[in-house]
């Protein structure tokens, strides 16, 4: 294959958001972006009660998806790879979801949760020089589910996806905001519980850095930096210390205040106490001070998972 660059488009279709890429590309990583789309679709809403995605959830998820398909016909790619992550592997009427994209053109297809670590891995590290001599261990928390993955530089050592992520915690723990002390503890003790087979995997490897990937991260950096700015939240060192401030800030708020006062994106001002626990538990967990942010992730690895398998 040749190092000729390929227009390639792809998105994210995830619990909480949806992700669109548009970007060129080879076998050696990403050369340009032309654009990346965050949109708030919560098409996990109410599916952990459920097991469906509800009607409500699935128009939104019509809008959004048509929206980037005009975005996509502009940019004329040589490739369009649309990815459904955990909402779609928990969801019995996940049809209704290929449907709507097969209408539009969009051939969706159903990461498993063993690959999404894969994935998510890849888009964080392809094409980007790695120290190979430590173990990272890099976090993807989801909406529906969390990735944690140990790797040695491009290379993966162990991987698990835990079934929760910051939508399913919120909506089965967090009755109101602010929170309560009984459905912090109840929160907790899920998260202990759902946690520690995969800590004691990890615990066998000596982690030097810990990297996070995906909106929980990435959105207390932009309240600690006060608004999005890629360039600063991209390699980010969010401290333990910040991190604990900012769950104590979180708790004591309602979902309003979290907007006004704290600058929280609408749709993730109810879910965001509820990542930013999982995260806290899991670097406190790993011995470590502190969790490098990252903006890249499995729109990355979907590039990457292309070209990677081309030989």
């Amino acid at each position: 294959m040749t190092t000729k660059d390929l227009k390639v488009a792809t998105i994210d279709i995830g619990s909480n958001s949806f992700l669109l890429l548009l970007c060129t590309a080879n076998q050696n990583g990403i050369s340009t972006i032309q654009k990346d789309v965050v949109e708030i679709v919560r098409l996990g809403q109410g599916l952990a009660t459920n097991k469906k995605f509800l009607p409500e959830a699935l128009d939104r998820a019509k809008k959004t998806l048509t929206t980037f398909k005009k975005m996509i016909d502009e940019f004329q790619p040589d490739i369009i790879l649309p990815k459904a992550t955990a909402a779609a592997r928990i969801a019995e009427n996940r049809a209704d979801l290929l449907a709507i994209g097969k209408n539009l053109g969009l051939d969706i297809e159903t990461i498993p949760g063993d690959q999404e670590a894969k994935v998510t891995y890849q888009g964080v590290f392809w094409g980007q020089k790695t120290d190979e001599t430590g173990y990272n261990l890099l976090i993807d928390i989801g909406g529906g589910s969390t990735e944690l993955i140990v790797g040695r530089g491009a290379n993966i050592e162990y991987s698990v996806s835990i079934p929760f992520g910051a939508v399913l915690l919120t909506e089965r723990f967090i009755k109101s905001h602010p929170v309560v002390s009984d459905d912090e503890k109840n929160l907790e003790n899920e998260i202990d519980s759902g946690i520690a087979n995969a800590l004691e995997s990890i615990s066998k490897f000596p982690i030097n850095t810990v990297l996070a990937v995906a909106g929980t991260p990435t959105t207390l950096a932009q309240i600690i930096l006060g608004g999005y700015d890629d360039a600063k939240i991209n390699g980010y060192s969010l401290t333990l210390e910040k991190l604990s401030k900012l769950e104590a800030g979180l708790k004591t708020r309602s979902v309003e205040q979290r907007i006004t006062e704290l600058g929280v994106p609408k749709g993730r001002a109810d879910i965001l106490y509820a990542g930013s626990v999982l995260l806290r538990k899991i670097i406190t967990a790993v011995k470590l001070n502190e969790v490098k942010v990252s903006t890249r992730g499995v729109r990355h690895g979907i590039v990457a998972d292309y070209f990677l398998s081309q030989h």
